[in-house]
């Protein structure tokens, strides 16, 4: 489960900082971090592919989401830590270990 997601996530980050230098970063951070949040829903798999297709989709989510947070940062707020915390949060999301 935490390939597929490191997969994606490491073989898609460089096509989301172009994504955000093409579209906007701020238009391609909110798609990372709309398109994550419901990638998460599916985690709530019933077997083991749709997980598995849920944690690959949230990788490249997050890869379009994990390039924005420093730019966008420096513009509209105070502090770089309140918009780095957004991304970190769907970046490091796990799903528990079954034994």
């Amino acid at each position: 489960m935490i390939t597929a997601y490191g997969v994606a996530f490491g073989g898609l980050l460089l096509v989301g900082g172009r994504l955000g230098d093409l579209w906007g970063r701020k238009r391609v951070f909110l798609i990372g971090l709309v398109g994550c949040a419901l990638a998460s829903f599916g985690c709530a798999a019933v077997n083991t592919g749709m997980l598995l297709g849920a944690r690959a989709l949230q990788g490249v989510f997050a890869a379009l989401l994990a390039p924005g947070p420093s730019p966008t940062s420096d513009r509209t707020g105070p502090s770089a830590h309140s918009s780095a915390s957004v991304s970190s949060n769907c970046a490091s999301a796990r799903a528990p270990r079954q034994e």
